[in-house]
Parts: structure tokens; sequence; C-alpha cells
């Protein structure tokens, strides 16, 4: 009988040490998938961005040109773009032009699934401003067959100009004059909250 008790005793400390084991590695578990998903939804939030004007305020009946290139390893199954610009404007998939902005306060989503290929693509805005605050928003969700995810959003990799120049929003585009757009905000945040 005492043999017993001692191998249950024995068996009950290594079941009881095993736990501890697996309770650890799931909390490292957790708190990597935590820290995971704080990076990429902090990575992936819009910002309102718009030409630097070389410092100077955004003009009346301002007129500026914006455009990402991006690479996909496959065609998505699922693309939705939505974006807005203070104050009008149009945005542009593969030099296809997919939505017409009137209003900042008027979001627009369009599905771009079919505008979409695998290797080199373009998302371009052209933003029109009428006074005051200037900015253009967008984010491209894109869904693949295998049920990956990506997120194309307007952030300070994308390049901007002030010329209407032939072409802007094509992959054979004249590179010269492009620059690096400024933040106005992310999304969310004031002059134009969520």
């Amino acid at each position: 009988m005492r043999l017993d008790a001692k191998r249950s005793r024995t068996l009950s400390a290594a079941s009881v040490q095993g736990i501890f084991q697996i309770m650890k590695a799931l909390r490292l578990f957790a708190a990597a998938a935590f820290i995971a998903v704080v990076q990429t939804a902090a990575a992936q939030t819009p910002e309102w961005i718009w030409h630097a004007n070389g410092g100077k305020a955004p003009g009346n009946n301002e007129r500026r040109f914006f455009r990402k290139t991006f690479t996909l390893d496959a065609k998505p199954t699922k693309a939705t773009l939505a974006a807005t610009v203070d104050n009008e404007g149009t945005a542009f998939v593969n030099a296809k032009s997919v939505a017409t902005i009137v209003s900042w306060e008027q979001a627009v989503s369009v599905d771009v699934t079919a505008d979409l290929k695998a290797g080199e693509n373009i998302l371009a805005l052209r933003g029109i401003n009428h006074g005051g605050v200037a900015g253009v928003v967008a984010r491209l969700e894109l869904t693949f067959a295998d049920g990956k995810k990506q997120s194309i959003v307007t952030d300070l990799t994308w390049l901007a100009h002030s010329e209407d120049v032939v072409g802007w929003q094509t992959a054979d585009y004249k590179k010269e004059g492009w620059e690096k757009p400024v933040s106005v905000a992310k999304l969310g945040a004031a002059p134009w909250g969520d």
C-alpha cells in the first residue's frame, strides 16, 4: 500500500509540474499573440496624407496626386477599397477610375477584386481641396484563396505630386517630381475624427 501511495504522489507531482509547464507556454503564446495583434493593428491604421507643399498650407482648389505601388504574390479572391478625400477626388486601381469621392464626410467603399492582379499593382488618389485642411485617406483590404489577409493603407510610403503628370496612375509613370507626403493625422484623429 505504501509503495502505491508513493508512486501516486510521484505521478501527481510530475503531473502538476507538466501542467505548470503547459500553463507557462500558453501564457507566453498568449502574450506573443497579443503583441502581434497590437503591432498589426497599429501598423495598419491609415493616415490622412497630403502633399508637403514646401511647408505651406494647402490652398483653395489645390489638386494633388498620390500613388502607391505594391506587389501581390497571387490575385486576391476579394478586394475592397474604402477611401475619402477632403474635399473631393477620384480613386484609381491600375489606372482605372474605380470611385468618385464627392465629400470627405461620405467615404466610398468599392469592390476592386477584378481590377487587381498577381504582380505589380498601383493604387492612386487624386485629391482636390476647397480650402482649409486637406487630406486623402484609404484602406485596401485583400483576401486570398488560402485565407491570408493583407491591407494597403495611406501612410508615408506613398508618393505625392503637385502636377497632373500624364500616366501618373500607371506603372509607367514619370518619376521626377514625386516626393514623400506629409501625415496630417491618423484615421480617427482630429480634425476629421471618425
